[in-house]
């Protein structure tokens, strides 16, 4: 089985802290006592990745944690865009303007165009920054232990069907 960096695994972690946080599926179901955190939530690094990331935001790192919280987290995932693609032996591949990220390859409506969605960061965001950050989180969650970076189940099999 592939396996992801720990780098990817931050990434994912930063794009799927609000999902985690508003699974459906509560511990604590039947409607009773105190409230508790989403399942999906409780089995990720979650709350290591939110300590760390008020870590960096309040301390020397304020840059790096608002690059990369600008480039993972606070981008627009659904832009629907219409762009030129060039043929390949695989196919069509679009070429996407600076600052997307493919995530559904659409349909081609003639002429070389391409309907796809991609994930769209702010045009301030520095790349060189935004990775720093993403490092600096593997470097300061669980002490630099990244066997210890955990990504519940469903998302992770998200992050591999993108790799593969």
């Amino acid at each position: 089985m592939l396996t992801p960096r720990p780098q990817d695994l931050v990434i994912e972690l930063i794009r799927t802290l609000d999902e985690a946080r508003e699974d459906g599926s509560l511990a604590n179901g039947d409607g009773g006592g105190a409230i508790q955190m989403p399942v999906l939530y409780k089995h990720g690094s979650y709350s290591e990745l939110e300590h760390r990331l008020v870590e960096m935001r309040e301390g020397a790192w304020r840059r790096e944690w608002w690059h990369a919280s600008q480039r993972y987290r606070y981008g627009d995932p659904h832009r629907r865009l219409v762009v030129r693609s060039r043929k390949t032996r695989q196919g069509r591949v679009p070429e996407l303007p600076p600052r997307a990220e493919l995530r559904i390859q659409g349909e081609t409506i003639g002429g070389g165009l391409m309907v796809v969605y991609c994930y769209v960061w702010s045009e301030r965001v520095e790349p060189q920054v935004a990775s720093a950050g993403i490092d600096r989180l593997v470097a300061l969650m669980y002490g630099g232990d990244t066997t210890r970076l955990t990504l519940p189940h469903p998302f992770l099999d998200r992050l591999l069907a993108r790799t593969i």
